[in-house]
């Protein structure tokens, strides 16, 4: 895939996320207008309230990881994954060499 590629995409999936955010800030506020109205029923009242305390928690969470760099480099977990697996298979492969029956120690 192109880098010209990549960015589209990129943009296309910032813009369906920040279009989904635009519309839950748009039901919040008409959850706001309905419950100053007193319309609103308590179960389903706290129920969503629920459910945004929730959602404000998953959005400090992604702030955090973003401010402490934790997206700048997403590459880099995947290849440290792979070194390490290499380095348990080695260890493995020499415990079942020093193993075997006749294995010189």
């Amino acid at each position: 895939m192109t880098h010209l590629g990549k960015r589209l995409i990129t943009w296309f999936v910032g813009l369906a996320v920040a279009g989904g955010g635009l519309t839950f800030c748009l039901k919040l506020y008409d959850f706001i207008q309905t419950a100053s109205r007193g319309d609103l029923p308590g179960f389903a009242f706290a129920t969503v309230v629920s459910y945004f305390i929730v959602t404000v928690g998953f959005l400090c969470l992604a702030l955090w990881a973003f401010v402490r760099g934790h997206y700048h480099d997403i590459e880099e977990p995947k290849y440290r994954l792979l070194k390490n697996e290499e380095e348990i298979d080695r260890q493995d492969a020499e415990r079942l060499r020093a193993a075997r029956p006749g294995a010189a120690r």
